[in-house]
């Protein structure tokens, strides 16, 4: 799964990750959540991981999305399962020699610099999705589920007014 979903925006709060977190105990199952876009979100506070929740629980990330470190080339994993996590730095040592340096450098420094960061980029973001949600509400078109989070959206276009434009 994604938390924050990729492309609608949507944030599953606390319960909502509750829920799904009741249902992989009674399968004995894991969950792997792509949390990406993690804390890059249109309201301020605490933003739950799986592995805030969950002894199975699995994150990921990167500096891509949130950092908007997209040319940095890294990532993580964390889980609370340390046998698991044995098996995830075997994977890595054996399919990486090294990451870049430069590349751990600027992560290094995007970390320690992670709160001026985030509030940049959620300014951003909350600015743009101002001046998107004007536009969706002066098109009699366009119908949208606003987004909680990051910087994607869907938006539908109304088929009767698309096949109409076809016509004319």
């Amino acid at each position: 799964m994604n938390n924050p979903n990729n492309p609608s925006g949507s944030l599953m709060d606390k319960n909502g990750l509750i829920n799904i977190v009741n249902i992989a105990k009674v399968a004995g199952a894991y969950i792997l959540c792509d949390e990406v876009y993690r804390n890059l979100t249109q309201q301020d506070g605490y933003n739950y991981s799986i592995v805030d929740l969950y002894e199975k629980g699995i994150s990921t990330s990167s500096f891509s999305k949130v950092f908007s470190l997209a040319g940095v080339r890294l990532g993580w994993v964390a889980t609370h399962d340390q046998k698991l996590m044995k098996q995830f730095l075997s994977h890595r040592d054996y399919s990486t020699i090294s990451c870049g340096v430069i590349d751990e450098m600027i992560g290094t420094y995007a970390l320690q610099h992670k709160d001026i960061i985030l509030e940049r980029n959620k300014a951003i973001i909350r600015k743009n999705l101002k001046i998107l949600e004007q536009w969706v509400e002066a098109e009699p078109h366009i119908s949208w589920y606003k987004p909680q989070a990051q910087q994607l959206f869907c938006i539908m276009i109304l088929i009767l007014a698309v096949m109409n434009f076809v016509t004319d």
